[in-house]
């Protein structure tokens, strides 16, 4: 009969010291919003990777593999959001952008629909996953961790999309020559880098991201984020990209007033920024006058954007222009995020991205007064890198 008091108590201590796994599991889906945050932030890299491996593959009810994998990700996402447990203030500021957002696909869906044309199921995922966000903030550690997971399986997907094509499991397009020898010098390569989504205009963004998200890292983190970065921009050769990369470092730079010990005036910092990103600019951009037929291409969609400025063209009469021969064939887009939504869509839609990246500095330059100024240096270089 004593030793039931004694037992009772040991198997107590013992549960006390190892918790089950299952318990732990609980408690960090509770307590973290990291598992959350990541599972939404990694959605459109593993998506947009499994359809550059599988493109024209169906799986559930005729939908590609890559939507299939959105949503499975979505739906993994919401189970831990639903389970966590928020301590931090919901944002007003960020409430404001999440509404902009939302009129801005209200407009691109009801557009898309009156103009007939098609729009990826993945379009419903975005409205959610803003409410998320903002109904249980995560933490700027979990905002952090989320953005390591991005970061590693960028650089994760872009050795394996090289694998795939070394073993012939996935052919790579090499359409265009590097206009610099630099890694021809090196290592030989003669063309482009696709990337791991097949575009260079994908793989530029990636080297631009990794290189300003790898300087706010701190040791081995930052050198091995920089240097896949670095050699990204390289091998994709996306001169705007490379023009995104300055822009969010200059970033970082003028909201560091100490450098290896020397304290340098705001005013001294800002004419660096200027005179360097100007220089850039020259050098990159200057030599090739029309910017690689972009601005007569411009000039084409914006005598057509004039005959209905509100809606804009529209997905099919760009088609039907291309058909018609009046934009080039390889003009399915107007080669600028920003004028491809202004002749799209129109300025009801245009204006709306505006207000939205305007919204989005202003919590940015708040959040680097506070905190860090590591998420005003990734918008900066998404506004720059979406020219």
């Amino acid at each position: 009969m004593r030793l039931r008091p004694f037992m009772a108590y040991s198997l107590e201590v013992t549960a006390t010291a190892s918790p089950k796994p299952t318990s732990w599991l609980l408690s960090t889906l509770r307590t973290n919003a990291s598992p959350y945050v990541i599972l939404l932030f990694a959605l459109p890299v593993v998506a947009q990777f499994v359809h550059y491996v599988e493109p024209n593959g169906l799986l559930i009810k005729g939908q590609a593999p890559g939507i299939t994998v959105s949503f499975l990700l979505f739906i993994a996402a919401f189970i831990c959001w639903l389970m966590f447990q928020p301590t931090q203030e919901r944002s007003r500021s960020f409430l404001i952008f999440a509404c902009v957002i939302g009129m801005l696909w209200v407009v691109l869906i009801l557009e898309s629909r009156i103009d007939g044309s098609l729009f990826n199921l993945t379009a419903f995922i975005y409205l959610p996953a803003l409410f998320m966000l903002w109904w249980k903030p995560p933490t700027f550690s979990s905002v952090i961790s989320a953005l390591d997971v991005v970061a590693w399986s960028l650089i994760a997907i872009s050795v394996l999309s090289q694998l795939l094509d070394y073993v012939g499991a996935r052919s790579m397009n090499h359409e265009f020559p590097l206009r610099w020898s630099i890694l021809t010098d090196i290592i030989g390569v003669t063309t482009r880098w696709e990337g791991p989504f097949g575009n260079v205009n994908y793989a530029g963004p990636i080297g631009a991201f990794l290189v300003v998200y790898g300087v706010c890292r701190f040791g081995w983190n930052r050198m091995l984020l920089v240097f896949a970065g670095c050699f990204i921009l390289l091998a994709s050769e996306a001169r705007t990209s490379w023009i995104a990369t300055l822009a969010g470092l200059a970033i970082i730079f003028l909201s560091t007033p100490k450098i290896w010990r020397i304290v340098l005036p705001l005013w001294v910092r800002i004419v660096t920024v200027l005179i360097g990103l100007f220089g850039a600019i020259l050098i990159l951009v200057g030599p090739d006058s029309d910017l690689n037929a972009r601005t007569p291409l411009w000039q084409t969609y914006f005598d057509l954007w004039k005959k209905t400025p509100l809606s804009g063209i529209g997905e099919t009469g760009i088609n039907q222009n291309m058909t018609m021969g009046v934009i080039p064939g390889w003009a399915s887009h107007a080669h600028s995020m920003y004028l491809d939504t202004l002749f799209r869509y129109g300025l009801l839609a245009f204006g709306l991205v505006i207000a939205s990246l305007a919204i989005g500095a202003v919590i940015g330059i708040k959040a680097a007064q506070s905190k860090s100024a590591i998420g005003l240096a990734l918008l900066v270089t998404f506004i720059f890198g979406a020219l």
